[in-house]
């Protein structure tokens, strides 16, 4: 192949820079040092100056401050002067906080003769318990809160769920009446042209008139043997004849229709006998109940009442329905529990159980455990018991013990914050009105 470029390099060069546009610029141009008077954008990019590690009293000096002002020394720790590694800071970072740790503890619980370190160490531990204490109730009252929306928000869901299906109900209640309307348009739409033909009213008058002239119809034709065509043209000579006794026959048949009304009233007049039915089971059944179940009790939510116990009993009794049961009615004052709170339970112990309330006794400084406390109601008869108690909606404070041969059971009577209904417990059978 023939080459038509000089041999020339420097020409080349020059046809190159031409056939691209633009100059062009030699590599030794681009260098840092080129020049006599040494531009500075080659030269800042190598003559940068590397940053000097971390020496020995530098290393020393943050070790000594993590111990003894731990977050003072992580500044110092984990500045990028000192080139360790991650896990090595942070090994040294865990290390130097326990050190500190140990050290503020050794320094707040040694004793010592100087008055002005006592004072110091006891102002500092009174601080650090005050604290803890404030820490503690803080953190129960987030719980409390965090429990109480919680329920808020369950309540919230079940209203909107209620009114979704509400309006959903609604909803269907009007479409099956416009459906209803729509068929009865529709039927009135199909009897108007049989209402508008006039003979349609004549053969219903028609029809009556030989109902009642069936009976003379079989008389004039055994007589005529004979001729049987003039007893079809005589057919529409009888409809003339029948009008007559029309209007006596209908005056007669009504009239044995009166003396059959009556004997309707006699019959559901001996009827009327109401059979009284309990909304609870009798006192016998319920006892059955309870050992078929291998419940320990049966328990009952009247409502809420501030009133005095064996005053506000009838009245909750005759609310919902159960002033006829005898042994709700007839619970007397000993067995009525007061305790602070507005919510009324009816408790009732098994045949073989013996029924004690305690005072519910919930700490609030460490562990936040429940214990039972003082007594305040213990019989062995064998009878309900009424109790009112329960001052908070989610900490009950009243604890029903259930004793027996084969141990105690308990449980704390409460309500649901969703329908005001008793909240079932394992070994509890709940009463529910019929």
């Amino acid at each position: 192949m023939h080459n038509d470029f000089p041999s020339d390099p420097g020409v080349k060069l020059q046809l190159f820079a031409r056939r691209h546009g633009g100059d062009y610029v030699m590599r030794s141009e681009r260098r840092g040092q080129y020049g006599a008077s040494g531009s500075p954008e080659g030269s800042n990019h190598h003559n940068k100056k590397k940053k000097k590690r971390a020496g020995a009293l530098y290393i020393l000096l943050a070790v000594l401050l993590s111990v003894v002002l731990w977050p003072i020394g992580m500044i110092l720790l984990w500045r990028r002067k000192l080139r360790w590694k991650v896990t090595t800071k942070l090994l040294a970072s865990i290390v130097c906080l326990a050190l500190c740790a140990a050290m503020c503890i050794f320094a707040l619980t040694y004793q010592t003769s100087n008055p002005d370190i006592t004072r110091a160490q006891d102002s500092v531990n009174d601080f650090l318990d005050n604290a803890s204490v404030h820490i503690g109730d803080f953190y129960q009252d987030i719980c409390d809160r965090a429990v109480v929306a919680y329920h808020t928000a369950l309540d919230l869901n079940d209203a909107l769920a209620r009114a979704s299906l509400k309006s959903a109900v609604d909803g269907l209640d009007l479409a099956v009446k416009g459906a209803d309307s729509l068929n009865r348009l529709i039927g009135k739409t199909e009897d108007v042209p049989v209402a508008s033909d006039a003979p349609t009213e004549a053969p219903v008058e028609a029809t009556d008139a030989p109902e009642a002239a069936e009976t003379p119809v079989p008389t004039p034709t055994w007589p005529p043997e004979e001729t049987d065509a003039p007893e079809e043209t005589a057919v529409p000579d009888a409809t003339d004849a029948p009008v007559e006794p029309l209007a006596e026959e209908p005056t007669e048949a009504p009239t044995p229709a009166p003396p059959v009304t009556p004997e309707p009233t006699e019959e559901p007049a001996a009827s009327p006998e109401p059979a009284p039915v309990s909304p609870l089971p009798p006192w016998e059944e319920l006892q059955r109940t309870l050992y078929e179940t291998d419940a320990y009790c049966a328990a009952l939510y009247l409502g809420r009442s501030g009133a005095p116990l064996a005053d506000a009993l009838p009245e909750l009794l005759a609310q919902k329905g159960l002033d006829g049961v005898s042994y709700l009615a007839d619970i007397s004052a000993s067995d009525c529990v007061e305790h602070a709170g507005d919510e009324v339970f009816i408790l009732i112990p098994r045949g073989d159980r013996v029924l004690s309330l305690y005072n519910y006794v919930l700490e609030t400084n460490d562990n936040y455990d429940a214990y039972p406390g003082a007594l305040l109601y213990s019989s062995a008869g064998r009878c309900a018991v009424a109790v009112r108690c329960n001052e908070s909606d989610v900490r009950p404070n009243v604890l029903a013990v259930f004793s027996g041969l084969d141990g105690d059971r308990s449980f704390s009577p409460r309500i649901t914050l969703e329908n005001d209904a008793l909240l079932p417990a394992p070994g509890v059978y709940a009463l529910i009105p019929r």
